[in-house]
């Protein structure tokens, strides 16, 4: 009876003694990637891929959220979890879902400081039209200019080449609203060359048509 007491006394001490779940700190400011300005009431969310007792998870499960203040702060305490990944996820009307995804290795010291900079929602497409006096042999070729990198969906920067007479529409693509869109232009042309740029401002939440006439 004695060596069972002790037995179990052990087992408890150690019990007692076992390591509680550490408190994690996830924190950062939410800036808007055009004009650099604080984000208010943007839902920021921690998430974590979760390790079970015998699986991985392939998705990603909320560990803490909460809202922006008015300077774009935020701050999200939670519990320490066995994960393969965490992940920041920032959203708001009007504003493309942002994300950003981290090693669980950075927050082992119990916290994690990370800016996260979004862009409001906008779009662009382009109508070219070779207006006279036009020839088969004219090139032409554009490209935008200051579209910010990283972004999603988002335009490409590289060059669009429209050869001959006939002009063409560039489909509908991804910039951020309130940006003042570069537009850079060249044209070859019966042995001259001619380059020029357009600036577009691109509204929040809405598509401009930008036509271009060469």
């Amino acid at each position: 009876m004695k060596y069972i007491l002790i037995i179990l006394l052990v087992v408890f001490t150690l019990a007692s003694c076992r390591k509680k779940n550490e408190k994690y700190t996830v924190n950062g400011v939410v800036t808007d990637i055009v004009g650099n300005h604080a984000i208010y009431g943007a839902t920021v969310e921690v998430q974590g891929k979760l390790i079970g007792s015998s699986t991985y998870q392939s998705s990603f499960s909320t560990l803490a959220y909460g809202t922006t203040d008015v300077s774009g702060n935020f701050s999200l305490d939670f519990e320490e979890a066995k994960v393969t990944s965490y992940r920041i996820r920032v959203s708001l009307s009007g504003y493309m879902v942002t994300e950003f995804e981290f090693s669980p290795d950075l927050i082992e010291s119990g916290s994690y400081t990370y800016n996260m900079t979004v862009p409001a929602n906008g779009w662009i497409t382009v109508q070219l039209s070779n207006v006279f006096p036009s020839d088969a042999s004219d090139e032409f070729t554009f490209k935008f200019k200051n579209v910010p990198s990283g972004i999603p969906y988002s335009c490409s920067s590289e060059s669009f080449y429209i050869p001959g007479i006939y002009g063409d529409t560039i489909p509908v693509c991804f910039v951020p609203g309130g940006l003042d869109l570069v537009i850079e232009k060249n044209l070859q042309q019966g042995g001259s060359y001619f380059q020029s740029f357009d600036t577009v401002h691109i509204p929040q939440n809405d598509t401009i048509v930008h036509q271009i006439y060469y």
